[in-house]
């Protein structure tokens, strides 16, 4: 009994940090502990494909982002041509 509330103790300290990083590794171990002990931790495999979908989603926003900033200093950089130009063509005229 006392080997019970001692690991459901450890568990519960450990949920938290166990949920942030919630991959599939930590949901099969969860689920082997489930069988064996009768307590799991918060990782299981719908949190998993939550994680991997919400990852996704970020992907795409971040790809979106990278886009953006390499749109810009492509621009930044035919600016600094066009001045150069500019300049070379007032100090020759």
């Amino acid at each position: 009994m006392k080997l019970k509330v001692a690991l459901t103790s450890i568990l519960l300290f450990t949920a938290v940090a166990a949920h942030a990083d919630c991959d599939a590794q930590k949901a099969a171990r969860n689920a082997a502990m489930n069988a064996t002990v009768g307590v799991s931790g918060h990782c299981t495999p719908k949190n998993v494909t939550k994680d991997a979908l919400r990852d996704n989603t970020n992907l795409d926003e971040k790809k979106s982002n990278l886009n953006n900033k390499t749109q810009n200093v492509k621009n930044t950089a035919n600016d600094a041509r066009n001045t150069a130009n500019e300049v070379k063509n007032v100090v020759t005229d």
